[in-house]
């Protein structure tokens, strides 16, 4: 199904331009509509900046990924990303990250130079298990029913508006522990 929905999208945008896909996403990201982030994530994000490097690891297309980038002002991002030439649409996909497999080697390829020890990861759905399962903290915010059963015991789990509100003091925790 999630594969179906990326090649109908990619095909919907043939023979638009890359920057008018871009101006889109920009404005409707800045509507409150479009930017339906969780509260936590600009909490987070400012938390961590200190002493990390932050991406988005994302099935959506690049100029989503960008836009969202260039939103938080992180490192960068590794994305779906839709095939242009001369920065128009063909419709076609270069490479898609709609798979578990696929945010789990984008995290690793991400990991390679920086601590694994200190890494987060946030996700919401199956797609995202092989991601988390990389990171030395991962968390599910709001997962659904199918990747909560599924996934280890181990994880740390936000379901509910208090408790994801609580997700700042919990990365917060982990990047300064109390000693004791």
């Amino acid at each position: 199904m999630v594969k179906r929905v990326v090649v109908d999208y990619a095909a919907g945008l043939t023979g638009r331009t890359l920057q008018e896909a871009a101006d889109s996403t920009k404005a409707f990201l800045s509507t409150q509509h479009g930017n339906k982030f969780y509260p936590f994530v600009g909490e987070v994000i400012s938390l961590v900046r200190p002493t990390h490097d932050v991406y988005f690891v994302t099935g959506e297309p690049q100029f989503v990924a960008d836009a969202v980038t260039k939103m938080y002002d992180t490192q960068g991002y590794v994305s779906t990303i839709f095939a242009t030439e001369s920065d128009i649409f063909t419709g076609a996909i270069d490479s898609a990250l709609s798979s578990s497999s696929h945010k789990a080697d984008a995290i690793r390829e991400i990991l390679t130079s920086h601590d694994l020890g200190m890494s987060f990861a946030f996700g919401d759905s199956e797609g995202d298990h092989g991601m988390l399962g990389s990171v030395a903290f991962p968390i599910m915010v709001n997962p659904t029913e199918e990747f909560d059963a599924a996934a280890p015991q181990g994880w740390e789990r936000r379901k509910g508006k208090n408790r994801i509100n609580e997700i700042p003091f919990f990365v917060a925790g982990r990047l300064f522990p109390t000693q004791r």
